[in-house]
């Protein structure tokens, strides 16, 4: 029985756009045991907790730095692993030296598949499975989740990060354009604890809305995914959770995050890409947000509309 050591960082939407390649090595590699080595991501949601409902992994390690990860070394290397695929994100220069430093020579692993010549204009997903050989379509590798009558819709006007935020104001609108198509309708509002107070001053503005912002699990909010019409919202890791159940997404995305490279798994989606960077820090302080504030309400409403008459013709609705 092989032993098999896969390498991803990052949070939830991270981990979810993982999924497909897992799914497909597991179905390669049948009866071997799988372990994952990732970081202690910022996030308030563990990735352990995506990863545990397929059961994917025998064991994690995490670790806080790269100091951390080589006094992980004896452990890791008590399993003798067969294979190590490395997954993490794009990687510089000198990451990738240190990953073949410490996968190839200190853990010792001679199959060791990693993304030598990234590609930074397909979706991440489809990156991923490039470094298996996988040939397939991703929605070949994904768990069939059975979906059910379309009620209600689900708004997500959360982000950890500042600059990907989208005014409240253009919120109200869209949930006030929604109230007229969808009058009998409820609008369930997801997102992180963080999230609530805004989602709640939306839920006051259109007088509709049910606020689950940081009340439900990671499987709850799949459940629900299955349910709804369609998502609207940021580009989190919410917005990939939709994805992974199917659900149609309405999502827009800041400059410096690209559209193309983190599509959601759902095989019906329009989005909304910023053109225009203003950057000038992590959070974006100096130009407060533009490149995200350049989408434009209107904009997203005709294109919410389009995809609305799209699902209606194809029977989803």
């Amino acid at each position: 029985m092989k032993n098999v050591l896969v390498f991803r960082i990052g949070s939830l939407g991270d981990s979810i756009v993982t999924l497909p390649t897992l799914f497909y090595l597991k179905k390669k590699y049948p009866d071997a045991n799988f372990f994952l080595l990732t970081n202690r991501a910022n996030g308030k949601i563990n990735v352990r907790q995506i990863f545990q409902l397929y059961k994917f992994f025998a064991k994690y390690f995490f670790y806080h730095s790269k100091n951390n990860a080589l006094f992980l070394l004896p452990k890791i290397n008590s399993y003798k692993f067969d294979l190590i695929f490395n997954l993490a994100p794009n990687r510089n220069q000198l990451q990738k030296i240190f990953d073949f430093i410490y996968f190839k020579l200190l853990v010792g692993c001679k199959k060791y598949y990693s993304d030598t010549k990234p590609n930074r204009n397909i979706p991440e997903y489809k990156r991923l499975l490039n470094i298996t050989n996988a040939k397939n379509n991703f929605i070949e590798y994904l768990p069939k989740i059975k979906l059910k009558k379309k009620n209600n819709i689900v708004f997500c006007c959360g982000s950890k990060k500042i600059n990907y935020q989208w005014e409240i104001e253009k919120y109200i609108q869209i949930g006030k354009h929604i109230n007229k198509i969808y009058p009998k309708e409820k609008i369930i509002f997801l997102g992180d604890k963080n999230d609530y107070q805004k989602s709640q001053q939306i839920i006051n503005q259109i007088n509709n809305g049910i606020n689950f912002c940081g009340k439900l699990t990671i499987k709850k909010s799949i459940i629900l995914f299955s349910k709804v019409k369609f998502y609207f919202g940021e580009d989190t890791g919410t917005m990939h959770l939709a994805g992974l159940a199917g659900c149609p997404v309405v999502a827009f995305f800041n400059y410096r995050n690209p559209s193309k490279k983190w599509l959601p798994l759902s095989k019906t989606f329009q989005i909304f890409p910023s053109k225009i960077c203003y950057y000038k820090n992590d959070f974006c302080l100096v130009h407060q947000n533009q490149c995200v504030k350049t989408i434009s309400y209107k904009k997203t409403i005709q294109g919410l509309d389009k995809l609305i008459v799209y699902l209606k013709k194809s029977g989803i609705l």
